[in-house]
C-alpha cells in the first residue's frame, strides 16, 4: 500500500437575513478553527513513518522486511549484514530524523545558525573541542569493515531523506518547527554523535578545574576528603569554599543543548550469577540515567542479517547496539568514572608565542558570521578558558586538536 492523502469535502452554505449573522460568524470561527486543526492533523500524519504495505527504496541488495510489534520496536530482517544496517538507518530517520539532524549539528558546533545567539555558547565549546574535526578525521582512519557499516547506515538514513525530498513523505514536524534543512547524512556524522555522546557522559574536566581550585583553596591534606570523584564540594563540609569558583560547576552549554546535562547523568550495570536465579542462568542489568527528552535518547531494534542478529538500545545516528545481546552473548554499557582529558598549565613565551590560526567562525541567523576566539594550539591539545556563562573564550583556534 502506497502512502496517501486523505481529502474532505466542504460546502459553504449563505444564511438568508441579519437575524443570523452573530451565529453564523461563530460557526464561520469554529469552522475555521476546526479547518486548520484538521491541516496540522493530516501534516502530522504525513510525518509518521509507514508501517505496513511496500516502500520502494534504492540501495538495497535484496527484500528486506521491518515488522513492528506491539510497542513499536521494529524488528529487521535482511538477507546481508549490510541491508540490514541500511534498513536501520532507514528506521532511525523515519522515527527520530530531527533529533538525529540536531545531535549531529550540535557536537559540530552549528546550531546557532538554527537557533540565534542562544546557540553560540555550544557552537564555540564544540568547535573548541573540534568534535566535528576529530570525527572527520576518525572516519578516514578507519578500517574497511566498519566504513561499510556506516556507509550502508548513512544510505539508509539518506533513503528516508530522499523520500521526503520527493514528496511521498512529510519531514517530522520537529525539522519543520526547528526550521532544520535536510542535509544529506554523511558516516562520519555518526562519529559526531558518539563523540558528543561520550563528552555528555564524562565529567572529568569539570572535577579537575573543580578539585584543583579547592587543592589552591585548602591545601592538599584538607582537598583530599574530596577525592576520588564525588558529586560536588559540600557546603556544610567546606563553608565558603564554594563562593567565587570563577564560575566551575555552571551547566556546560554543549551538554545542555545536547540534553546531558542533568545531574543524574551516569549508568550503571551489575550481574547476578546464576546460582542466585530461578532459571539458573545468570541476569545482566543495566540502566542509563539521562536527563529525560522527548524524544528519548535511545531507540531499541533488532536486527537480523547475514550472521548478524542483535537485539538492545541504539542510538539515533549510530548503528551499534549500546546495551542487548546477540546469539551467544548479552552486554551493557555504562559511564565509567575514569580520567578521560588532562589538564596542563601552560606559561606561553610572549616573546615566542605558537603562531596562531583562526579555525571556524560562528553564525546565527540575519547576523554576520564572528571568529570564533576559543583556543590555541600546544603540544598537549588545545589551550582554551572558561567564563562565568559556562562559555569557552580565549584566544583564536587552531586547525589542530
Amino acid at each position: 500500500m502506497s502512502e496517501g492523502v486523505g481529502s474532505f469535502r466542504l460546502r459553504r452554505e449563505r444564511a438568508g437575513g441579519l437575524g443570523g449573522l452573530a451565529l453564523l460568524l461563530a460557526l464561520v470561527l469554529a469552522g475555521g478553527a476546526w479547518v486548520r486543526d484538521l491541516h496540522r492533523r493530516s501534516e502530522a500524519r504525513g510525518a509518521f513513518p509507514q508501517v505496513e504495505g511496500r516502500i520502494a527504496v534504492a540501495g538495497v541488495e535484496a527484500a528486506v522486511e521491518i515488522y513492528r510489534d506491539a510497542r513499536g520496536v521494529p524488528h529487521i530482517e535482511a538477507q546481508t549484514e549490510r541491508d540490514a544496517y541500511f534498513a536501520l538507518g532507514f528506521v532511525h530517520a523515519q522515527d527520530r530524523l530531527a533529533q538525529m539532524l540536531w545531535l549531529t549539528r550540535t557536537a559540530r558546533g552549528r546550531i546557532a545558525e538554527i537557533i540565534g545567539p542562544d546557540g553560540l555558547a555550544s557552537d564555540r565549546e564544540a568547535r573548541l573541542l573540534d568534535l566535528g574535526g576529530a570525527a572527520d578525521r576518525r572516519w578516514r582512519k578507519l578500517d574497511a569493515d566498519t566504513r561499510a557499516v556506516l556507509m550502508a547506515y548513512a544510505a539508509g538514513v539518506n533513503a528516508r531523506i530522499d523520500r521526503i525530498r520527493a514528496g511521498h513523505c512529510a519531514p517530522p514536524l520537529a525539522l519543520q518547527r526547528a526550521g532544520l534543512p535536510l542535509e544529506e547524512w554523511k558516516p562520519a556524522d555518526s562519529l559526531a554523535v558518539v563523540k558528543l555522546y561520550a563528552w555528555g557522559l564524562s565529567g572529568t574536566l569539570d572535577v579537575s578545574l573543580v578539585l584543583s581550585e579547592v587543592i589552591a583553596r585548602l591545601g592538599g591534606f584538607e582537598a583530599r576528603r574530596f577525592f576520588p570523584y564525588g558529586s560536588g564540594i559540600p557546603e556544610d563540609i567546606a563553608p565558603g569554599v564554594t563562593a567565587g569558583l570563577s564560575g566551575i560547576g555552571t551547566p556546560d552549554p554543549l551538554r545542555r543543548a545536547a540534553g546531558l546535562s542533568g545531574r543524574t547523568i551516569g549508568s550503571s550495570a551489575w550481574v547476578l550469577g546464576g546460582a542466585l536465579t530461578v532459571s539458573g542462568m545468570p541476569l545482566l542489568v543495566a540502566d542509563s540515567h539521562l536527563e529525560p527528552t522527548v524524544p528519548a535518547y535511545f531507540h531499541i531494534d533488532h536486527l537480523r542479517g547475514g550472521e548478524l542478529d542483535v537485539a538492545g538500545a541504539t542510538l539515533p545516528g549510530v548503528p551499534v547496539v549500546w546495551t542487548g545481546r546477540n546469539r551467544g552473548v548479552a552486554w551493557a554499557s555504562t559511564a565509567a568514572r575514569v580520567v578521560t582529558t588532562d589538564l596542563y598549565v601552560e606559561t606561553l613565551d610572549p616573546n615566542d608565542p605558537p603562531p596562531l590560526s583562526r579555525r571556524a567562525h560562528l553564525a546565527t541567523p540575519g547576523r554576520a558570521a564572528g571568529v570564533d576566539r576559543s583556543a590555541r594550539p600546544t603540544g598537549r591539545g588545545v589551550r582554551g578558558s572558561r567564563n562565568r556563562t559556562g562559555a569557552a573564550s580565549g584566544d583564536p583556534a587552531p586547525h589542530g586538536r
